[in-house]
């Protein structure tokens, strides 16, 4: 089960409330449906939180060179489809190897797939739910589900928003749950928009393979709210994403 922990924020505040407008009310379910860009992946390998950009990747420590157990983002925006990715060979999130299949659109194999399994992620047999069993014997697809999520460092929004370094955060499928409960429980019953908090995004501590957590830790402040709004209504948020 994927532990989620609770936010302590009440409803959205009038001074953001302004600032959002209709925005607020149009996005609260964009979190349950999925970014593609071009972006540096923020993944993992273990519990130990990684940056990949240009082919190389640097792992997150601490100043005592120990693993960071969780970052803070605002989550810019969400994708409205899910990503498929397809490995033959046992996959550890967060290898560099590329996968073997993969769409970012969920209907058809991206065009740098070599060799793609089938014509349409609809009638691939690695995307039928009972073609993966685990050794648990729960079942599951080959093909994996991922949510792309366009996320900011608080720290980095800048005045205009669209100059600050954006990253791509690949929520895997059994981590999923955990964000839809996020948007579904804790956020949208309160009105939250989810870009309107930045979010802390851990790992279960109840879970021997990583599992994501995501919790609430604070409302933007006005200057940064209007800098996540400039990021959303950018053109370069949603350019086709080849990984």
């Amino acid at each position: 089960m994927n532990a989620v922990v609770k936010s302590d924020l009440a409803g959205l505040p009038a001074t953001l409330a302004g600032v959002f407008g209709d925005s607020a009310k149009e996005s609260l379910g964009d979190l349950t449906q999925g970014v593609m860009a071009g972006f540096p992946t923020i993944s993992y390998r273990g519990k130990v939180w990684r940056i990949r950009k240009g082919g190389e990747e640097t792992n997150y420590v601490d100043q005592n060179g120990d693993a960071v157990q969780s970052l803070e983002f605002v989550l810019a925006k969400a994708n409205p489809v899910f990503a498929k990715v397809f490995y033959k060979a046992a996959f550890e999130e967060g290898a560099t190897a590329a996968p073997d299949c993969w769409s970012a659109d969920g209907i058809k194999p991206d065009t740098n797939v070599k060799e793609p399994v089938c014509k349409t992620c609809a009638a691939c047999p690695n995307n039928a739910w009972g073609s993966r069993v685990s050794d648990s014997g729960k079942k599951g697809k080959l093909c994996a589900d991922r949510r792309r999520v366009a996320v900011v460092g608080p720290q980095d929004l800048t005045d205009n928003g669209i100059e600050c370094q954006k990253f791509l955060l690949h929520v895997p499928a059994g981590s999923l749950k955990g964000l839809s409960e996020y948007a579904e429980k804790v956020l949208k019953p309160k009105g939250i928009p989810y870009y309107a908090v930045v979010t802390r995004v851990g790992f279960d501590a109840t879970q021997a393979h990583p599992v994501l957590t995501f919790k609430a830790t604070r409302y933007l402040t006005e200057p940064e709210a209007r800098s996540i709004l400039t990021i959303r209504e950018g053109s370069g948020i949603v350019k086709p994403d080849k990984s």
